[in-house]
Formats: C-alpha cells, structure tokens, sequence
C-alpha cells in the first residue's frame, strides 16, 4: 500500500522501495498522527482556498549589474524565478528521498555556561536599568560556582563538556520555578539596586522573598 501511495503522488516513476520502507514505518508511529502521510488520494473538491507561493525575483533586464557579476558573491544572491505565466504546467523531473535526523542541543562547556551565566536574565531587566551587576555571579564567582556544582554532584565533566547528573536533573525538576529562573535573579538585581538607592528597604525585599517561599512550600505541602 505504501508503494502505490507514493506511485500515486508522484507518479509512476522508479525510486528506492527499501528507503520508501524505512522512512514510512508505521510499526514505530506513536505520536504525532497529524503528519503521518495519508493513505488514500485526496480530492479537489478538498482545497480550500490555500495559495501556495514561491518568493524570488526574475530580471528584465541586467542595467549595469551585468558588469558587477563576476564580484558578487553567489551565497548573498536572491533567488531567480523562471518567467511563468498563470496555467503554465510543469512536471516533476526527478525526486529524491532524503533521510535526515535533527541534532539534540550541545552540552554545555565551561566557556559557553559562563557566557550563558553573563547574560542570563538580561532580557527580563529593564531598558538602560542600572545595575550593579547583570547575569548570574559575578565574573570573580561564575567560575567558583560551577566547581561548586560539579563538587555538589549536580554537573560532572565528560571531556569539554559539562553533563548533568541524575542528582542535578531531579533537583531542577522538583525546584519551583521561580527560584531557579534566570529572570527572578534580575528581578532580584532590580530590587537591590533599588535598595542601594534608597528607594525601598531590605526587609521589605527580604519579607517579599520569604513570603514567596512560605507560598511556595504550601503549594508543594497540598
């Protein structure tokens, strides 16, 4: 059924069966039903007023850029269309069927975790806010701290990279989210450069703080 699927959209032309197999396995279907491919042919009668479109350009006429091609780079050129008219029809030349896998994000290595630790919770600080330091640590401390962590068994090292261990993994999932968050650390810088300012006290950031944990461990006591 899969072979003459594929017949049916894209013709009766040769193709690889075996990769056909590999990519449609429905035996390994488990999630995602929405992009399994659908078995039957669909009719016309189904289309819905879905435009489908292809961005480019096509060129008239070359002026004086024709003098400039040779200096151009090709990887900054926009995409040339063929000049098309409404009712033209095409047919499919070739196809190819491609098997690809993403890539799982790169573990952390002590430069890029402290480049992160920098900019951690920026985004959330106020425009032009002054602070007395933005990110998380300070650059005396970052480095301090990882060996903290790794000392701790939250992080241990494999090679560059920095992995997190199971001890690590179940603490950031049992910890609210509040107090592991980048932008609580800057909502705390905001709060203290307001303090140093005279603009509030710290007991009052202090009894905020407490009351947000006192809130937190009863949610967790229910």
């Amino acid at each position: 059924m899969i072979v003459s699927t594929v017949n049916n959209i894209l013709g009766k032309n040769d193709f690889d069966t075996e990769r056909i197999k590999v990519v449609f396995d429905s035996k390994k279907v488990t999630d995602h039903h929405a992009i399994i491919p659908t078995v039957s042919s669909l009719s016309e009668d189904l289309f819905d007023g879905f435009e489908f479109t292809s961005a480019g350009k096509v060129v008239k006429d070359d002026g004086f850029t024709k003098y400039l091609k040779d200096y151009k780079s090709k990887k900054n050129e926009d995409i040339e269309l063929p000049d098309v008219k409404v009712g033209d029809v095409f047919e499919v030349e070739n196809k190819e069927i491609k098997e690809k896998f993403t890539q799982p994000q790169k573990h952390f290595t002590e430069d890029t975790l402290l480049k992160a630790m920098e900019v951690a919770g920026n985004d959330a600080l106020e425009k032009d806010a002054e602070v007395e330091r933005k990110g998380l640590g300070t650059p005396a401390t970052r480095a301090g701290i990882i060996e903290n962590v790794i000392f701790k068994g939250f992080v241990e090292r494999d090679k560059k990279n920095l992995i997190a261990t199971h001890k690590g993994i179940s603490l950031v999932t049992i910890v609210a989210d509040s107090f592991k968050s980048a932008e609580t650390t800057a909502k705390w810088e905001m709060e203290l450069t307001e303090i140093a300012q005279g603009k509030t006290s710290k007991e009052e950031f202090l009894k905020d703080i407490e009351k947000e944990i006192r809130e937190v461990v009863l949610t967790y006591s229910k």
